[in-house]
């Protein structure tokens, strides 16, 4: 027997079951005092960092640089644009500032 699951429902459950996941991860994040990116990227150790998706880029004798992410693809976003005609281009600028490659350096 399949079930009659519109899309409403479907909304519905989707709404109940992301608040209840906002509601656990704000109550977990209740206890800690808040720390900045840069603060809690200089105390994890290398192997953790790297666990969580860090890629080393390079290293030397006191620093090791690290890069998390990909290049922006200008190319394809270019086109994207085009056939919306310009209408993606806003949706590029946004990309191209905010997303692409970040830069850590942890010194050793």
């Amino acid at each position: 027997m399949p079930f009659n699951v519109g899309p409403f429902e479907i909304i519905v459950a989707a709404v109940v079951i992301g608040g209840f996941l906002l509601l656990i991860t704000s109550k977990q994040r209740a206890g800690r005092p808040p720390q900045s990116e840069e603060a809690r990227l200089a105390s994890r150790s290398l192997d953790e960092l790297v666990a969580e998706g860090w890629r080393i880029e390079s290293e030397s004798t006191e620093y090791v640089f690290l890069v998390k992410g990909r290049p922006v693809n200008h190319l394809l976003h270019f086109f994207v644009g085009i056939f919306t005609l310009g209408v993606w281009w806003i949706v590029w600028i946004l990309v191209a500032a905010n997303g692409g490659e970040r830069r850590h350096t942890v010194k050793r």
